[in-house]
């Protein structure tokens, strides 16, 4: 079975198959990105949150 990044036939648009980054990306000098971090933050703590939250999401589009 080919890689992903073998396939150069195939349109990753994100529509009729799914989107595929390509290996550079083009980030506009206009969008500011994060740069700092709380290191405080306990990962486990995190990935519960976020999972909540995720399913909250997931409830109010049913």
């Amino acid at each position: 079975m080919p890689r992903i990044s073998e396939l150069t036939d195939v349109d990753f648009n994100g529509v009729e198959q799914p989107y595929v980054p390509p290996k550079v990306l083009s980030i506009s000098d206009k969008l500011s990105l994060h740069r700092h971090w709380d290191s405080d933050i306990d990962p486990i703590t995190y990935e519960v949150i976020r999972h909540n939250l995720w399913q909250i999401n997931e409830e109010h589009g049913a």
